[in-house]
């Protein structure tokens, strides 16, 4: 058994991360994208 999907959880998270691309570009460390998005490394 595993977790239940939660799909606004996943978009919520892309459209973060896609933004953030947008905005500075790829990140080379997890980091910055991981701090713009609430999440940890």
């Amino acid at each position: 058994m595993g977790r239940r999907p939660q799909p606004d959880i996943k978009n919520r998270l892309l459209d973060a991360c896609a933004d953030y691309a947008l905005a500075h570009g790829l990140p080379d460390r997890l980091e910055p994208l991981a701090t713009a998005t609430g999440t940890s490394a």
